[in-house]
């Protein structure tokens, strides 16, 4: 379409146009309306330009969003990858808990069991 409004000037052209009209009407009328014929190419040819200019900015929507998406999961990555590891300081943490009062406990036990009452 884009090449039909580049050569809109060419008489030879437009008679080309006529000559598709004729096959696809099959008539012969066809020839006389090749200037209503240029009029709806140039109309088409809008329509064809607007189309992809929706087309393009469909892509740059999607890929807008892929970038979007991309960028949350990585975020929402980073994010289980933080809490994984303050899980796990939880866990080290409690453990070691655990251990120094098992320690302080028998440490009090033993002392319990040196001091006489």
């Amino acid at each position: 379409m884009l090449i039909v409004a580049r050569r809109k000037e060419n008489a030879s052209f437009n008679t080309g146009i006529c000559m598709q009209m004729k096959q696809k009407s099959g008539t012969h009328e066809a020839k006389g309306r090749w200037w209503k014929m240029e009029k709806s190419v140039l109309e088409m040819n809008e329509e064809y330009k607007k189309k992809e200019k929706c087309k393009k900015m469909q892509t740059k929507r999607k890929q807008t969003n892929k970038q979007k998406k991309r960028k949350i999961n990585e975020d929402n990555y980073a994010d289980e990858e933080a809490r994984d590891m303050q899980i796990k300081y939880e866990k080290e943490k409690k453990k070691h808990d655990k251990e120094r009062y098992a320690e302080k406990r028998n440490a009090t036990k033993i002392d319990a069991l040196r001091k006489p009452n």
